[in-house]
């Protein structure tokens, strides 16, 4: 009996093992096939996916984000997810306007966590799941997350969208400055290769034979022949010439003496009757009172234990506090 029944569980540990590995695969494949762009999400086309996200350089606080596309119909869609030693959050938005719907948040808590949210859908919507996260320390997180309810996977026949990966010109110009790492370390980059330097052909030409000289011919102007041609003016002699006549200078006339008349009788300035209105007074111990209208009044200060008042025409006065009994402004 043990020899009849020895090739069945043969086959049946084969088949364990293959079934095993398969779904190994299939979870590895899944893991390394995430896109981090949500211009291109990966398409989920199960009801779970899993991933496992890194620790960063040290110094690094940035997050690391995990962008998939699935469709719900009608009706109530669960979103289930578990982590494991992640920090982030889990988000469902609607693609184009980027609506939320649902957030759950991830805590690093030294065991499993995570939660489940239930998205009521009115009609079929296309939607794209962010994960957002990163570990706490050197050790990696992972996460999974499974769909029921109103859940549609991507069909397999829909190809996943590829990223338009920008190409760099060769003949591009240099950078300038250093490339670092996240932690400030210097990137050493190998040096450019100095291009050669092609020296151009020189071409041996024969000296050419010297040109005979040909005397140039000057051509006088016109101008110079006609001047020639001219029979040159008489001189006028000195006596013909035609000489202005002198004017005799007419002399100063001899004017009586005049007596200045009499200066007029100087008139007194009008008299300015006092200003009106408010009035400076300053009484000292002395029995002495100053007042003054602030119309003649510039500027009144204390300085340094006095009173200055100084006056319209520029009259300074100065008056001590310690001898100073009452000081005031009164119409």
């Amino acid at each position: 009996m043990k020899a009849l029944y020895a090739p069945h569980r043969v086959h049946r540990r084969r088949l364990e093992l293959f079934s095993a590995v398969f779904l190994l695969l299939i979870l590895v494949v899944g893991a390394q096939a995430q896109s981090t762009d949500i211009e291109f999400p990966t398409p989920v086309r199960s009801n779970e996916i899993s991933g496992t996200i890194t620790p960063r350089d040290l110094g690094d606080s940035r997050l690391t984000r995990y962008f998939y596309s699935f469709t719900g119909t009608p009706g109530d869609l669960i979103v289930t997810v578990e982590s494991e030693n992640l920090e982030g959050d889990v988000d469902v938005f609607t693609v184009g306007a980027l609506r939320p719907l649902a957030k759950i948040s991830l805590y690093a808590l030294g065991t499993k966590s995570g939660g489940s949210k239930t998205i009521y859908l009115r009609t079929r919507e296309s939607l794209i799941l962010r994960v957002e996260a990163r570990t706490p320390n050197d050790n990696s997180g992972n996460f999974r997350v499974s769909f029921n309810g109103t859940f549609e996977p991507i069909s397999s026949n829909i190809p996943d969208p590829e990223p338009v990966i920008p190409t760099l010109s060769s003949a591009s110009a240099p950078q300038k400055g250093r490339r670092v790492t996240a932690t400030g370390a210097r990137i050493e980059e190998p040096e450019p290769e100095p291009t050669a330097i092609t020296k151009p052909e020189t071409e041996t030409t024969s000296p050419a034979a010297p040109a005979t000289e040909i005397p140039a011919t000057t051509d006088t102007p016109s101008t110079a022949k006609s001047a020639k041609s001219q029979p040159p003016k008489p001189r006028i002699p000195r006596s013909t010439r035609r000489s202005n006549p002198r004017t005799p200078r007419p002399r100063p006339a001899t004017t009586a003496k005049t007596k200045p008349p009499p200066a007029e009788p100087k008139t007194s300035a009008p008299t300015v009757e006092p200003a009106s209105g408010a009035r400076l007074i300053i009484e000292t111990k002395d029995g002495m009172r100053v007042e003054r209208y602030m119309t003649t009044v510039r500027r009144v200060t204390v300085q340094g234990g006095q009173i200055v008042v100084v006056t319209t025409d520029g009259k300074i006065e100065r008056q001590p506090m310690s001898n100073v009994l009452r000081m005031a402004i009164e119409p």
